[in-house]
């Protein structure tokens, strides 16, 4: 019994071959950190189902970790759609530490605000880095379908939000801006012979 486990796990690991881990570890680090954030994400929503407070985690923070989860599978696969979603949902993790690190000087001056906005923002430029390499968009096959389906609802939302606050009305246009090009970028991919 034992040796039969240590012969299925010898076996296992061979199948991630020094050469694979060479190429593609940090390809897997990345896409286990966005899994993470997916079922960590996943896991709240469901406590807070649990304690009958769904209406507070049924937002827009459920469908982001939602998309962690989608880009983390897609990346352990090599698909186009997981490095697409990857890096669309990679601005979350960089907006989130923008975010903190503002709080930090616009709301109160905390260890914590400057610790977890400084790490976020770290970690999603190196994921930016390391993602957007030549070598690494070559691994993954394009994928103009999944650029469609997140350029549109950036592009709705932009076209249908309107605030009195010209701040808040720029952020909308740049929005709308930004989901028309990731749109006009698949219909490109699509165009290609």
């Amino acid at each position: 019994m034992i040796l039969d486990f240590k012969v299925k796990t010898r076996l296992l690991i061979s199948r991630f071959s020094e050469i694979d881990m060479k190429k593609y570890g940090v390809l897997y680090c990345i896409a286990c950190y966005f899994l993470f954030e997916g079922f960590f994400g996943l896991y709240h929503f469901c406590n807070a189902l649990m304690s009958n407070d769904w209406r507070a985690q049924l937002s827009f923070g459920s469908l982001v970790q939602l998309g962690f989860l989608f880009s983390g599978i897609g990346l352990l696969l090599r698909k186009g759609w997981g490095w697409n979603f990857a890096i669309f949902f990679n601005f979350f993790i960089l907006g989130y530490g923008f975010l903190n690190i503002a709080g930090y000087f616009m709301l109160e001056p905390s260890g914590r605000f400057i610790f977890k906005g400084g790490a976020d923002f770290l970690l999603a430029g190196l994921i930016f880095i390391y993602l957007l390499r030549t070598t690494t968009k070559a691994m993954f096959p394009e994928s103009p379908v999944s650029l469609f389906i997140l350029g549109f609802p950036l592009a709705m939302n932009g076209i249908v939000g309107h605030s009195d606050n010209a701040g808040v009305g720029y952020f909308w246009l740049l929005m709308s801006i930004v989901g028309i090009a990731i749109m006009a970028k698949g219909g490109q991919q699509l165009r290609k012979p």
